[in-house]
């Protein structure tokens, strides 16, 4: 006979036989009482177990063989947690979430519980990020704002050395001159879209310098209810919070005592920052364009902070990017969210409506940030028309004109024709008479 642990085969009397004893022998019609013994502390742990073997019973003249399956079960009161680790991931500094996990009482026991954080400062750590350097304008040579067509991740701009920022200084002022006048003729003369500056990163203020306290785990983290009965079979929402505090970082092992059961334990993490985003320009140029004719450009949105934002053009026009009403923007889309690393690009369509210069402006709204005012101008021009006239006209034109400018010969020529004309007749007439007298 052969059975494994946790179980074990005794004698009537609940002996265990020997491991290595022998073959035993039965006479014809002889019975052998034995019984199974099981052990429930075969494991040392408070969890809910069960276990199932085969008894195997062989006989020595005969090849058949007898199987029993022994089946044993072990019940504490005992939960199940929907999951080992409630991830906040990174929310916006100053604010706080709330995650949800189920738990089950898998026992056919009543539990009791009870929720603790764990004192180890060595699993528990609480640690604020450094704030991000602030964000500084570069001031451009000569005073001038130098007109880039790309993008500002595309545009390496070279560090100015003490030599060529003298010889800037020290530069012609005529040539400089003529460099703000052709600058400005380029600015008149151009129809592409034409950003002033990059726009610089926001939202990076909010976050600096930030004096911290002293803070507790109990600051940061809370799990409700903190204690309760659960009947077999019920379940329960457990309400994880986590308390953004600036640029904090935070990890903590929450554990859920079960009385006369084992102690359950959570990993909660945890990290807050500042939204932080970028606008690759901050003013669209259009320069001279038709009034009737629909503007459009594009500005691009740039999460270049470590927490997801949502976005909102605030009083954004009610007509849409094909038919726009008249001296109104049109942005699209007017909300949404934007991952950390990721981008969206807003197109911004606006109809002049009437000749005439123009400035108008529309905001960009972060989270809880400041919002951004991106600057629309140009001007509405009529559609105009040039005219070009043949080349046989304009020798005609040019006769004429030699005309008009001489009219005096053209009088003396007249007059010296009409005498001609004159002595012409009279020669006639005298010839005539003369012949006339004639026999």
């Amino acid at each position: 006979m052969d059975l494994e642990q946790p179980f074990q085969i005794c004698s009537v009397d609940q002996q265990p036989l020997p491991a290595d004893s022998k073959p035993m022998t039965l006479d014809v019609g002889e019975e052998l009482h034995l019984c199974i013994q099981f052990n429930p502390a075969y494991k040392k742990d408070l969890n809910s177990w069960v276990a199932e073997r085969v008894l195997r019973v062989r006989i020595m003249e005969h090849p058949h063989k007898e199987q029993i399956t022994v089946r044993g079960e072990v019940y504490f009161p005992n939960l199940h947690l929907e999951t080992q680790a409630v991830d906040f991931g990174c929310i916006i500094s100053d604010t706080e979430q709330e995650l949800y996990m189920e738990m089950t009482n898998c026992s056919p026991l009543p539990v009791q519980y009870y929720w603790s954080f764990l004192t180890d400062r060595k699993v528990n750590t609480i640690r604020f990020r450094p704030s991000p350097p602030k964000f500084k304008r570069q001031s451009s040579k000569k005073g001038v704002f130098l007109r880039r067509h790309c993008k500002i991740e595309s545009v390496e701009k070279p560090a100015e050395t003490p030599e060529t920022t003298q010889d800037s200084v020290q530069e012609d002022p005529a040539q400089q001159a003529a460099d703000v006048d052709y600058l400005e003729a380029e600015e008149l003369s151009s129809t592409a879209l034409e950003p002033r500056s990059p726009g610089k990163m926001r939202g990076l203020s909010q976050s600096s310098e930030v004096q911290h306290r002293n803070v507790r785990m109990q600051d940061v983290f809370d799990v409700r209810p903190l204690f309760g009965v659960l009947q077999p079979g019920e379940s329960e929402l457990v309400t994880f919070t986590f308390f953004g505090h600036a640029n904090i970082v935070a990890r903590v092992t929450a554990r859920c005592h079960v009385q006369g059961g084992p102690t359950y334990k959570v990993v909660v993490t945890g990290e807050a920052s500042c939204p932080s985003y970028q606008l690759d320009v901050e003013e669209i140029d259009w320069g001279l364009q038709a009034f009737n004719k629909v503007l459009k450009a594009e500005v691009t949105l740039r999460n270049t902070g470590v927490v997801e934002f949502t976005y909102v053009v605030p009083n954004s026009s009610t007509g849409t990017a094909a038919n726009p009403l008249p001296g109104v923007p049109v942005v699209v889309p007017t909300e949404g969210s934007i991952a950390p690393g990721k981008e969206q690009v807003l197109e911004v369509c606006y109809l002049p409506g009437k000749p005439g210069v123009f400035c108008r402006t529309f905001q960009v709204q972060v989270a809880y940030l400041d919002p951004a005012e991106i600057f629309l101008k140009g001007e509405g021009t009529l559609p105009g028309t040039t005219k070009h006239l043949p080349r046989m006209l304009k020798e005609n034109e040019e006769i004429l004109q030699e005309e008009e400018e001489n009219p005096q010969e053209e009088e003396m020529e007249s007059a010296t024709a009409d005498l001609a004309n004159s002595a012409e007749d009279n020669e006639t007439e005298s010839s005539i008479y003369s012949s006339e007298d004639k026999p």
